[in-house]
């Protein structure tokens, strides 16, 4: 190992500990800045090193060993060391401790928001891996699937996971921005559309009133959008934590306009034509449990990945906890009609 790689470990553990024994905001905020950025600098950088001593177990060396080059976009295979779906959303742990159940039980949750049936046509904007796409079909029968993913390489995974399943007949997916579902539809000549599901991703969207008013265009009427979010609980007032929540989000690639609360955003599916609009709170069965589950997956793989590919998810539990505790954010299951 070289000296820089050396420096790059040692710095990685001083400000891992600095984010995990910070009790106050300004010190959280500060810690959570440094160690993303560090994480952002290096994960890209210093890839092909990931491993740090030989793998023996088989489904965590092919896991790993997939790794893509970008940090978001191998997000999924760390979280996904023992088993070998693809699965990356907070979840939903009201009944389960394992990720990929959580996952499947947030999946769950939004198709019945979006209440799913056998003659659906489904419009899934941001896809992920696909392994949300998949769970649907079988779960719930809808008639088919059109996706779309801004991930290159995502796309191509879940691309190929779709025909080893011999589901391209159903399943259809591509690379694409779901802010321009207009030019989607149009390559893709999609048929009429019944409902338009986002999956933990929405609060990514550039920006997500502008993807309101995209899904409103994509849906039949009548149709449906469900989704799941993280938003507000209230605007925050003072300096320091407009600060934070402006640090927040250029750190994590949200735009700062997306982090509004429910009454902002009600009106705004209201301005985009929706209506008959639902919400679920159940940000007390998500933020604590994917915060636990990323202090027990770390407690058991630690050694298997160098320590700078933890940083984002072990600031990312800190956060989790810390919002809500002092219920800062709130994570929303939303449907809403075209009528």
């Amino acid at each position: 190992m070289s000296q820089l790689h050396v420096v790059v470990l040692l710095l990685s553990a001083v400000i891992a500990a600095a984010v995990l024994t910070c009790v106050d905001l300004f010190s959280l905020i500060l810690g959570c800045v440094l160690g993303i950025l560090l994480y952002r600098c290096l994960a890209t950088q210093f890839h092909k090193l990931i491993l740090s001593q030989p793998v023996t177990n088989a489904t965590d060396a092919s896991a790993v060993e997939s790794l893509p080059a970008t940090s978001y976009e191998f997000n999924h295979a760390v979280v996904n060391l023992t088993v070998s779906s693809s699965w990356f959303n907070l979840g939903y742990w009201k009944e389960t401790f394992h990720f990929e159940e959580a996952c499947q039980a947030l999946a769950r949750k939004l198709a019945n928001a979006a209440a799913l049936k056998a003659d659906d046509v489904v419009l899934d904007v941001g896809f992920g891996c696909g392994d949300q796409d998949v769970f649907w079909l079988k779960q719930f029968h809808v008639a088919s699937i059109y996706g779309v993913n801004i991930s290159e390489r995502q796309t191509t995974t879940a691309q190929h996971m779709v025909t080893a399943g011999g589901l391209d007949d159903r399943i259809h997916l591509r690379c694409g921005n779901g802010t321009e579902l207009d030019i989607f539809r149009d390559r893709m000549k999609l048929p009429s559309v019944s409902k338009v599901l986002s999956l933990d991703s929405a609060y990514h969207y550039r920006t997500r009133e502008l993807f309101f008013k995209q899904a409103f265009a994509a849906l039949d009427s009548p149709g449906r959008l469900a989704l799941t979010d993280i938003i507000l609980t209230a605007p925050p007032r003072s300096f320091l934590g407009k600060l934070g929540l402006y640090l927040g989000c250029q750190l994590t690639s949200v735009p700062l306009d997306n982090m509004c609360d429910w009454t902002t955003y009600k009106q705004r599916l209201q301005r985009a034509g929706f209506h008959n609009i639902n919400v679920e709170f159940v940000e007390e069965d998500v933020f604590p449990g994917f915060a636990d589950f990323v202090d027990r997956h770390y407690a058991k793989f630690s050694a298997l990945l160098r320590p700078y590919l933890w940083l984002k998810f072990l600031v990312t539990s800190k956060l989790l906890r810390w919002v809500s505790n002092h219920k800062v954010l709130q994570f929303i299951i939303v449907s809403a009609d075209k009528l």
